[in-house]
């Protein structure tokens, strides 16, 4: 059985706010995180962490996704 994606309560710090923002960016421009990780470029996992809020992100990492919404 596949499982949904999990919860990310953005409340309950800085990073899980991040990642709640992260994840509703990609979702909305239709990409799966295996389409964006290669953009970034990161690993698949690092970029899922992320967007749970289990891992903060390095500066660099914040400034690459931090694009303007016309190049993606």
């Amino acid at each position: 059985m596949s499982r949904g994606p999990d919860a990310v309560d953005g409340t309950r710090s800085p990073w899980h706010l991040l990642g709640a923002a992260l994840r509703q960016w990609r979702e909305l421009r239709g990409l799966t995180l295996h389409e964006l990780a290669p953009m970034v470029p990161i690993d698949l996992s690092v970029l899922a962490k992320w967007e749970r809020g289990n891992r903060r992100p390095p500066e660099d990492a914040v400034e690459r996704l931090d694009m303007p919404v016309a190049f993606w």
